[in-house]
């Protein structure tokens, strides 16, 4: 469409200045608002534009776009002023700037709210459009742009560098960069000889576009600089700048129009003169028959002049470009191998924005930085775009453009070559706001036609075919069909969705209720419903028999009678229709248990007890049957217990029936991963064993085509069957398929292929028994018993096995890998026992406790000690047979006598020796002793299997000996040689063992993990700086003795997958892999770790994929936390109980002076007295910080003095100097203010204050006097609770803040221009709640003040009264307590910052002694802020004067209740409220207490069947404040304090027979005209937000309503008449 926009003369009055204006054409994929202050070309090199209307309001649904468009530089944008409605997203109101020739370029960003902002181009062009909506308007923006740079060709030659070349072309297209003269010349080719028609060819050229300079008038071949161009709409990119003055513009009627001429020609691109072109929104080449997007009058301009459509596209070709909406392409020759030396190139141009690309299948060569062979994806028309992003090796990934056009480059080297890829791409508006363009017809524009596949008349509503967007665009100014339902009028023979217009509707009962008049004479009669083969009829629209109406019946392909329970062929809605109706139907299945039969279409499943831990032993499969293909299975989240090779425990996925069908895959430890069937049966098992358990996994299956270039299987009503991979039995009845049968006894089984009722059930006969066969099995397990010959071994036989098999299969084998104890449960196995005694030998077989142990007795114990005797290898519990008992010391008795020599020697080393059998024993190099906890030389596993079993050990010396552990780590210190080396020998160790150990050698830290005792050492990964190995599982111990240990990585390289999840190095913060994650280090990324104790600990994991040179780590100890090396981590008061222990005490002194050690109360606070106070104390520590609070003078600054500072040390030390007049650090009470006040404050301000308490006060803060510049946006204050923004003030805005933190923070600041007099702000701290609190709801108030606190002021509670001085305290002997109506006492209301607070004052009367007096005068401030969900209460303190603040929040009590009728006058009390349907209910919901100046608000008002859950099942009467249930009617109640509203009764299907209510209600202040009480939303536009001020909620739940008896019935009766 072509638009004359004819810009203002008159400058000023545009909004935009600039040198040169003049008479322009706008764009024709632009449209610009006709408003001349709203958009326009700017071409000058500097200049200034602004909003529409500023800097007043901009109007509501304003769009305007201004064109920056320049010969040379880089344009600089740069937004001063914006003010513009606010939005996270700038959802609403935007700038959007565009750093290209219009608004299909890439994005630099969107502003919106109050900021400044600024933007540079690439190049010589930049677009910048503002849009409104239709509510909130502001002042706007200010724009200044200029040209503030060139590009250079000092070291770009060859290269386009922005808006001007450095390459040899540029001679020939005048466009050279100023300086390409004196760099370039010699170095680039020579200029191109003589243009042509193809002089764009010359391989040096860098753009994609032809230019016109040089060539205005002329057609470029794919655009043109001709002046028709404007009419075809073909421009090319430069028109406008080079052509536009020296062309004609195309003649045009009055009504801007080419005349003879229709619509259509006006809005879209002609093929006239342009045949073989593509148009970008449409085509005139002949690909546009074979995509669809012909342009209007292709047919009548190039039909005959273009070959016939194109047949369908080779995207397995290489490269090519892409116009479809949607498509698919993958590697050349794949699923096989591509080529070596590759490089292809897709150019996808859908002609619409956003693209989303994504790689379903990727397995290509894999090298660092994808080195070797790689698929390039750019975010443009070419490669020289901007670079998305790489892809490799087998990782899929999804890009999506920010423009209408993306490359892809596909190249490959000599070496390796695989499958390649398959990629999709779709075109839609991912991030916008706005509906995305899509292929389907629109209403816009287009009320009130038929659009052919859809339609946008009014009739759509009646016959059901209205175009997506028809509501959006033509409800309102069409009529409404005079029927609610759907009509077969034009419709016959199709399903419209809630009813049907085809003959089967007579058959499934959903016929339309005009169908037997527009219909039954022109479609073929319905099914009969008689007869065998009653599915075979074709115009039958379900691919599935139903059972309704047919219970009992077998409907051929499946069943409707009960036994399809027990076969497994139920019909997909058995249990919905006849369940009930038949025998034995079984309950719902329990797909948290321990495996099923699924047949749904989609569905889910979990592994047991999920999300819970899964038990131990088991052993669960699921047989996924939908009867269609293909079946994808996803795993959404795992988390199982990971060993090599998922061998511990796991889940596996087979690609069939059972099983023993091919397995596709396994899933173990935490990646999900995702499956497809090869036909219509999936099979997963999932089994675990004794060790680790975890929470499991969730996994998803759904039937689709998912590799099909049509349109997948998921209409499953569908008038033609699936095409599916199913084996068929036509030409096979007798045989056995392997996926399924064609064999009589497929019927017993339940495996019959899907065709075999349709062509074997007449020619095999049925089976004639009960239990599974082996006629025709010999061989097979058949599951609940063998056929195979082993089933004499296992004792599993199927009862017909010696008359069927028993000569033709081998005897049962002599020996097996693990017998089995599953019906063996008492007998000896050879190899092992199911028998009791087992248990005694140590011999049992493997899954004897999972099934005997309940069936087999106790064994009793023959002897005191197990013998070897016929052992000799085993362990038998308590003691041990095998060679490694010499070495652990657990050798049975007679161990030497029986199997020394058939043993090998016990082995030499062990890397840990466990406690498992050994509590008590000592180890050699560990121990399994409680005494190892003194010593610290515990077995690694000790705490695991022994701490319950062992006593606590008797300490007999302070300090650890060598004495019988020579060679042994003792913790703190050792005994091992390697204690020369490290420095941290025991005392005795030279008496004791330097004659019975050998000199240390330097450790190997290369090898896969170990122990780190020294202060400080660096450890690698294996083979350093070779590739480590792969499986690798290497853990490092770091246990220097000291912390904080710093750990460095300071070189990385390492196979890096999302969230490190295939080689990475994981460190925790403590002595074990359980211990807090610090976090993971893979890829090249390099980082450092701090310890918060004296442990870290250090896993290397890889697995079986790629392998890199890994890691060099170094780590040491940074704080000591003492001058001398300490003996132990942290001194503990274990057995030192009433000792000073230097750095920290165990006496109860600790208290007082605040150096208890770390374990002081877990081991000494009950057997030592408590100090005299419970806070530390400055008693001797005068100039020391004490931790909790300071005895420095600094104290008084920071505001963390301990209590007694002012009786010890205030005279001793010197007050710091006091913060800058303009912020500072405030602590406790007291008052600041801006600077120079009260005379006027300073241009460019920036003041913080920062308030700070102590840890257990608040802080109260209240502007006093206030006087700014009358812009908020200029000067302003804005206030946080700790670092959460509390809100902003501007001039004549005072306010009050209380925090929910001991800090507060206030910033002040102004700009350069007016000033005033500022600011004057007070604060105050308050007390501790064991002091005073009060507590508020809408019905009273309660004031308590501890009586110590009022005798530390001189004060009784006789002597407290309220601004009310009749209102009397009741005190006891420790409380001075005020209880009275919220109302009273003097209270005083008001509004602030939105919320209701309450106020009254607490005073004291003061006793005198003539002229003095001894007592503080006493003036405490209370005040009840009525919050939304939460009570909290605080009392604040001044120091100084005694006078202190209560400031509470509470919250309003309101109630909701039934009333018999509209008059509001007789409450309904009886409990549940028993109705009739469609009876009118009545609900007041009113104040508790009721207030003349405070109204109700009904905002939201859900039902649900449950009172607990609405959420999952409700239905709103009333949203956001607008009516949602058509019997919903509100009462007008003006200013009073409740709300009213009427509906009528109804029920939830297949639910309870209760309705439950929950209303959210607003309260609000009568005289606030903002409030959301005043001004209800607009329920036919865009939901309501907030207005500006804060209100009051409740949520108040009313119920239950059931129905009368009586009506149940009728219901009952109903539902009989309907069935």
């Amino acid at each position: 469409m072509w638009t004359l926009v004819v810009l203002c003369s008159v400058i000023a009055s545009c909004g935009v200045r600039g040198d040169n204006w003049w008479t322009t054409l706008a764009q024709p994929e632009e449209t610009v608002t006709s408003d001349a202050s709203c958009g326009g070309y700017l071409h000058s090199s500097s200049g200034t534009f602004y909003s529409p209307g500023y800097p007043d309001n901009y109007p509501d649904h304003s769009e305007c776009i201004w064109y920056l468009r320049f010969g040379s530089g880089i344009v600089q944008l740069n937004f001063p002023f914006i003010s513009i409605e606010d939005h996270p997203s700038c959802m609403y109101d935007a700038i959007y700037v565009y750093d290209g020739f219009n608004t299909a370029y890439r994005l630099l960003g969107k502003v919106c709210g109050n900021t400044t902002a600024t933007f540079y181009s690439t190049g010589v062009y930049m677009t910048v459009r503002f849009k409104s909506d239709g509510s909130i308007s502001s002042s706007g923006f200010r724009a200044d742009y200029r040209v503030v740079a060139q590009g250079s060709c000092r070291y770009n030659c060859g290269y386009q560098v922005g808006s001007c070349s450095c390459s040899s072309s540029c001679e020939y297209r005048g466009n050279c960069c100023s300086d390409y003269y004196d760099y370039c010349l010699a170095s680039t080719p020579e200029t191109p000889s003589t243009p042509g028609d193809n002089w764009w060819t010359v391989d040096d050229v860098v753009t994609d576009q032809p230019s016109c300079r040089y060539n205005c008038g002329s057609h470029m071949g794919s655009c043109s600089c001709s002046s028709s161009c404007q009419y075809y709409g073909n421009c090319c990119h430069d028109y406008h700048y080079e052509c536009l003055e020296t062309t004609t513009v195309p003649v045009t009627t009055a009504d801007n129009r080419e005349p003879t001429h229709d619509y259509f020609t006006d809005f879209y691109p002609s093929c006239r003169y342009n045949c073989g072109s593509h148009m970008g929104m449409c085509s005139c080449e002949n690909s546009c028959q074979y995509y669809g997007n012909c342009c209007h009058d292709y047919y009548y301009e190039c039909s005959e002049t273009t070959p016939e459509a194109p047949s369908t596209p080779d995207y397995t070709s290489c490269g090519g470009y892409l116009y479809g909406y949607s498509g698919s392409f993958t590697s050349p020759n794949y699923p096989s191998a591509y080529p070596h030396y590759a490089d292809c190139i897709w150019y996808i141009r859908p002609g619409y924005s956003v693209i989303r690309l994504w790689f379903s299948s990727v397995n290509i060569e894999s090298c660092g930085n994808c080195g070797c062979d790689s698929v390039s994806v750019y975010d443009g028309s070419s490669t020289s775009s901007s670079l998305l992003g790489k892809v490799c090796g087998r990782n899929t990934a999804t890009f999506y453009s920010t423009g209408s056009y993306l490359t892809v480059r596909f190249r490959t080297d000599s070496s390796a070559s695989y499958s390649g890829f398959r990629a999709f791409y779709e075109n839609g508006d991912y991030f916008s706001t706005e509906s995305p363009v899509t292929e389907q017809p629109s209403c816009r524009y287009n009320c009130g036609w038929n659009l052919g596949s859809c339609s946008c008349t009014s009739s759509c509503q009646y016959n059901g075919n209205c175009c997506p967007d028809y509501y959006d665009h033509c409800s309102s100014t069409t009529e409404w069909p005079t029927t609610e339902h759907p009509s077969c009028r034009y419709n016959c023979g199709w399903n419209l969705g809630s009813c049907s217009c085809t003959s089967s509707c007579q058959y499934y009962g959903n016929c339309c209720p005009d169908y037997y008049d527009e219909c039954s004479a022109t479609t073929p009669e319905a099914p009969s419903t008689t007869g065998d083969n009653w599915w075979t009829v074709d115009d039958v629209v379900t691919d599935q028999p139903s059972c309704r109406y047919n219970c009992g019946s077998h409907m051929g392909s499946c069943s409707c009678s009960s036994s399809c329970q027990y076969y497994g062929n139920c019909c997909h809605d058995y249990y919905y229709e006849c369940s009930e109706t038949t025998p034995e139907a079984p309950s719902t299945p329990d797909y948290t248990s321990c495996g099923d039969y699924l047949y749904g279409y989609s569905g889910s499943f979990t592994s047991p007890n999920y999300p819970s831990a899964y038990p131990h032993y088991a052993d669960c499969i699921w047989y996924i049957r939908p009867g269609y293909s293909v079946i994808r299975l996803r795993f959404s989240s795992v988390n199982i217990e990971s060993c090599g090779n998922c061998g511990c425990d796991s889940v596996s996925v087979y690609d069939g029936s059972s099983t023993s069908s091919r397995l596709l895959g396994k899933v173990c430890g935490r990646n999900t991963a995702t499956f497809y069937s090869t036909g219509s049966y999936l099979t997963v098992r999932f089994r675990t064993d004794s060790s680790a358990s975890y929470s499991g996994f969730q996994a998803y299956y759904e039937v689709g085509d998912f590799f099909s270039t049509e349109s997948p299987v998921t209409d499953y009503f569908s008038t033609e069957s699936p095409v599916t991979e199913q084996p068929s039995c036509r030409y096979n009845c007798g045989w056995d398929l392997g996926s399924c049968s064609c064999t009589s006894s497929c019927q017993y089984y339940g495996n019959c292929c899907p065709d075999y009722h349709d062509h074997c059930s007449s020619t095999t006969e049925w089976p004639t028994t009960e239990h599974p066969s082996c006629r025709y099995n010999c061989g097979w397990n058949l599951g609940s018993c063998s056929c195979t010959s082993s089933c004499q071994y296992y004792g599993n036989c199927c009862p017909d096995y010696y008359d069927e098999c028993s000569a033709t299969t081998p005897e049962a084998p002599s020996t097996t890998d693990q017998p089995s104890c599953r019906y063996n449960c008492g007998s000896h196995m050879g190899s092992c026992s199911c028998s009791s005694s087992c248990q005694y030998y140590g011999n049992c077989c493997h899954d004897y406790y999972y099934e005997c142990p309940t069936s087999t007795m106790e064994p009793e114990v023959t002897t005191d000690q197990p013998s070897c005797r016929y052992n000799c290898g085993s362990h038998m519990g308590s003691c041990s047979c095998s060679s490694s008992c010499q070495y652990y010391g657990n050798c049975c008795h007679d161990y030497y006598y029986e199997c020394s020599e058939t043993t090998p020697e016990a082995p030499s080393t062990t890397d840990q020796p466990s406690c498992r059998y050994n509590c008590g024993s000592h180890m050699g190099s560990c121990s399994c002793s409680s005494s190892c906890q003194y010593y610290g030389n515990c077995c690694h596993d000790y705490y695991y299997e022994c701490p319950t079993s062992t006593m606590e050990p008797e300490v007999t010396t302070d300090q650890l000996s060598c004495r019988y552990n020579c060679g042994s780590h003792m913790g703190s210190c050792s005994c091992s040689s390697s204690c020369q080396l490290y420095g941290n020998c025991c005392h005795d160790y030279y008496y004791y063992c330097p004659a019975s150990t050998t000199e240390p050698v330097s450790p190997d830290y290369t090898s896969c993990g170990g122990y780190l005792y020294a202060y400080s050492r660096s450890f690698t990964s294996p083979n350093y700086p070779s590739a480590y190995p792969h499986y690798a599982d290497c853990i490092w111990y770091i246990r220097p003795g000291y912390s904080v240990i710093r750990l460095q990585f300071s070189s990385v390289n390492i196979e890096s997958c999302g969230n490190c999840g295939c080689d990475s190095v994981s460190v925790y913060d403590g002595s074990s892999t359980s211990s807090r994650l610090l976090g993971k280090v893979c890829g090249r990324n390099t980082a450092t770790f701090y310890s918060t104790g004296s442990y870290l600990t250090v896993r290397f994991r890889t697995d079986s994929s790629v392998s890199y040179s890994g890691f060099r780590a170094s780590y040491e100890v940074v704080d000591n936390f003492s001058t001398e090396s300490p003996v132990t981590e942290q001194p503990s008061c274990r057995y030192n109980c009433g000792w000073n222990l230097g750095s920290c005490s165990c006496t109860s002194s600790c208290q007082y002076y605040g150096n208890c050690c770390p374990d002081y109360y877990d081991h000494c606070s009950s057997t030592t007295e408590w100090p005299t106070t419970a806070q530390p104390s400055c008693r001797h520590n005068c100039g020391w910080n004490l931790g909790s609070c300071s005895c420095s003078s600094s104290c008084r600054y920071n505001g963390n003095c301990c209590p007694d500072y002012y009786d010890y040390c205030s005279s001793t030390t010197e007050w710091p100097t006091t913060a800058t007049p303009c912020g500072g650090y405030l602590f406790g009470s007291g008052n600041f203010t801006s600077p120079n006040h009260p005379s006027f404050y300073p241009d460019n301000t920036y003041c913080t204050w920062r308030l700070r308490a102590s840890s257990d006060q608040r802080i109260f803060l209240a502007f006093t006097y206030l006087q700014l510049e009358s812009c908020c946006e200029c000067d302003y204050i804005k206030v946080y609770d700790g670092s959460s923004y509390m809100g902003t003030m501007c001039n004549n805005s005072l306010a009050t803040f209380h925090s929910s933190s001991n800090s507060m923070t206030v910033v002040f600041r102004s700009d350069s221009r007016v000033v005033a007099r500022g600011f004057r702000a007070e604060f105050i701290s308050s007390l501790p709640t064991s002091s005073g609190q009060v507590t508020c709801s809408s019905d009273n108030m309660n004031i308590v003040v501890q009586r110590s606190y009022l005798n530390s002021l001189g004060y009784d509670g006789d002597n407290l009264y309220l601004n009310n001085p009749s209102c009397r305290p009741q005190i006891s002997s420790s409380q001075v307590i005020f209880r009275f109506p919220i109302e009273g006492c003097g209270n005083d209301k008001k509004i602030e910052n939105g919320r209701v607070v309450y106020t009254n004052t607490l005073r004291a009367d003061t006793s005198s002694y003539g002229e003095i007096t001894r007592q503080v005068h006493l003036k405490i401030n209370v005040a009840c802020q009525m919050d939304q969900d939460s009570v909290s209460q605080i009392m604040y303190l001044v120091e100084h004067t005694g006078n202190s603040s209560i400031v509470g929040t509470g919250k309003f009590n309101t109630s909701m209740n039934f009333y018999t009728s509209g008059s509001f006058y007789y409450q309904v009390t009886q409990v549940p409220y028993k109705v009739t349907l469609n009876q009118n209910l009545y609900v007041q919901v009113d104040l508790s207490r009721q207030s003349s100046n405070l109204v109700i608000f009904l905002d939201t008002c859900v039902t649900s069947p449950s009172p607990h859950d609405f959420e999952n099942r409700s239905y709103y009467l009333v949203r956001n404040g607008c009516p949602v249930d058509s019997t919903y009617r509100p009462y007008y109640t003006g200013l009073r304090p409740y709300a009213r509203f009427t509906f009528k009764a109804f029920q939830f299907l297949r639910a309870a027979e209760s309705v439950y209510i929950q209303c959210k209600v607003l309260i609000c202040q009568a005289s606030d005209s903002n409030s959301r009480c005043h001004n209800p939303p607009n329920c036919r536009n865009r939901v309501a937000r907030d207005l500006g001020t804060e209100h009051d909620s409740q949520t108040l739940v009313l119920g239950p309503i059931q129905l009368r008896a009586s009506e149940k019935k009728e219901e009952g009766t109903k539902e009989q008449d309907e069935a």
